[in-house]
């Protein structure tokens, strides 16, 4: 026991002056290399077993370290202990020039400066490495405007022997704007200047969200190729970074000629398709869907608005829900918003479905245009639905075109307006019958929602958004501060981020909230693209639409085929 605890104190003796005589040194492999080369350097620090690491963050502004590695040893030999940690760096030069390992502190010891001298390559062999491997970048269309599609080409040329390293450069973060991939990186081969090259191309999509120079940055990637050395001038192979240049792009607000009451809708093409019954004649109180679809070829599909249709009062209106989605064509995006309606005419006679138009802005010929379905005129029968069943107008009353029954079908039929009547009183009663279940199953629901709720309820919180993240909550919370303090900006931003982490994408966020509030992301656009002060801005109606929103997730979608007991247009 006592030669244990001696051996203890002297092993603890021994690491306490190790600890006190700690010293780092600095060891890089070269003073002089070219701007393709690399460096390595050995930082090693003497009398020291601790885990601690050198702060490299000076290192980095000038130098790309490239890998790392550290290791420890400890060795006792006759009585004399030695222990030390070294680490081993492999480094890049960002720029030429004299550059400087800056001093370095570990544990309390510090290292001295070192300079480096950075060679740039003579312009023959910078040249031949621009030929063996280089990155080209182009931009479509010419003129980008405030939440266009702009399409970035990345292609990366490469000479036959020529050795890739690494992955290929993801997609860029660029700030002030929405970035997104556009297909598979493209692999194949092309005939230039006489000798076959291959090429790596790769496409994303970026959708600026406010105006003014967007820079989108440089990629890099990792290439060993043959060229000549300084020496001799005998060929060898060696490392390099293959970089591309940042690419500035000046991006143009909304153009002062766009209507201001209109949405803002850049995009290359729009159209307006409509899906209508082509079944016969359209009888009183007969639901008809209408659906209408609206293109945006590279145009997001939250971009394009909600419809305005004003129906005449002869029709009783039923909304469904929209739906955003977004396809691909050779070029880019295809933003699509498909909203249905369902509509029921409560008087017979000639029915005029109003034109449905669409104002854009065309990116490719750089003006205003407008995109209107045609109107479409319908006529209905049977009696009107608002007139007492036992006295109905004949003058109201019309019938469609027929063929002449056979007498079977004749000695059959019933007055012309007893279907009418029947139908009427069938849709009153399966109306109670819907409201009655409904009733019932809402007790029930609150029952059981309130035994389950009451334990453990904050007074200040609803029940139904406890399950929710707080993260989530605490974005939204943000969003109700950003609606009261009237910016628009504030505004933009916070509700950006509340979908986001919300639905996992932002993109997707902005689609869905675009079925219940793309009038209000409208207004908001307008208010920070169209050359407007942003403070000021009264976000009401978008608050309003976030918890509707919000909401909607949490509540159960009813039956499509069944109608809603309210329509939004009253007779």
């Amino acid at each position: 026991m006592r030669r244990l605890l001696t051996t203890g104190i002297m092993l603890a003796t021994t690491i306490a002056a190790m600890a006190a005589v700690a010293a780092i040194e600095v060891h890089p492999d070269a003073r002089v290399i070219d701007e393709n080369g690399t460096l390595h350097l050995t930082i090693r620090l003497d009398g020291s077993m601790q885990q601690a690491s050198p702060d490299l963050g000076a290192l980095a502004r000038d130098f790309e370290i490239v890998s790392r590695q550290s290791a420890s040893q400890l060795r006792s030999i006759n009585g004399n202990v030695e222990s030390w940690t070294e680490w081993t760096l492999t480094l890049r030069p960002r720029r030429t020039g004299t550059l400087e390992i800056p001093s370095l502190t570990i544990d309390g010891a510090r290292s001295q400066p070192i300079a480096i001298e950075v060679r740039p390559l003579d312009v023959e062999t910078r040249r031949l490495i621009e030929s063996l491997a280089r990155f080209e970048v182009e931009h479509q269309p010419s003129v980008v405007y405030v939440q266009a599609q702009l399409t970035v080409t990345r292609r990366l040329t490469y000479a036959e022997g020529t050795q890739l390293y690494g992955e290929l450069p993801g997609l860029p973060e660029i700030d002030g704007a929405v970035v997104q991939a556009f297909g598979d990186a493209d692999h194949h081969t092309e005939l230039r200047d006489g000798r076959r090259v291959g090429v790596i191309e790769q496409r994303f999509l970026v959708f600026p969200e406010r105006s003014g120079p967007l820079t989108v940055p440089g990629a890099t990637i990792m290439a060993s190729v043959v060229v000549p050395r300084r020496a001799g001038g005998r060929s060898g192979r060696t490392e390099l970074r293959v970089a591309s240049q940042p690419l500035t792009i000046d991006v143009l607000p909304v153009p002062s000629s766009y209507p201001r009451s209109a949405p803002w809708l850049p995009a290359r093409a729009v159209a307006i398709d409509e899906e209508w019954p082509t079944r016969g004649a359209w009888a009183v109180g007969d639901p008809r869907a209408r659906t209408l679809i609206v293109r945006a070829a590279g145009g997001a599909a939250s971009r394009i608005a909600p419809l305005t249709v004003d129906y005449p009062p002869s029709l009783k209106v039923y909304p469904e829900a929209p739906v955003l989605d977004e396809q691909s064509d050779e070029l880019g995006v295809v933003g699509m918003r498909t909203e249905t309606v369902r509509l029921i005419p409560t008087e017979a006679g000639a029915i005029r479905l109003p034109a449905v138009e669409v104002v854009w802005w065309n990116t490719e010929l750089d003006r205003l245009q407008r995109t209107q379905l045609p109107p479409r005129n319908e006529r209905t029968y049977g009696a009107s639905i608002a007139k007492p069943a036992g006295a109905p107008d004949a003058a109201a009353v019309t019938m469609p075109p027929q063929v002449a029954p056979s007498q079977s079908e004749a000695s059959a039929q019933e007055p012309v307006d007893a279907p009418p009547r029947r139908l009427l009183w069938t849709v009153i009663g399966a109306l109670a019958a819907i409201a009655a279940v409904a009733t019932a199953v809402a007790v029930a629901a609150a029952k059981m929602h309130s035994k389950s709720a009451v334990r453990g309820r904050r007074p200040s919180e609803p029940i139904a958004l406890r399950d929710l993240p707080r993260s989530e909550r605490a974005m939204f919370r943000a969003l109700r501060r950003a609606v009261r303090s009237g910016s628009a900006r504030a505004m933009h931003d916070a509700l950006a981020a509340w979908l986001t982490i919300r639905h996992g994408d932002r993109m997707r966020g902005l689609e869905r909230f675009a079925g219940v509030g793309g009038a209000q992301l409208a207004q908001l656009d307008e208010r920070l693209y169209g050359n407007v002060p942003d403070d000021a801005f009264d976000g009401t109606a978008l608050w309003r639409a976030a918890r509707m929103h919000r909401h909607q997730r949490r509540t159960r979608t009813p039956p499509p085929d069944l109608p809603a007991l309210y329509p939004s247009r009253a007779t």
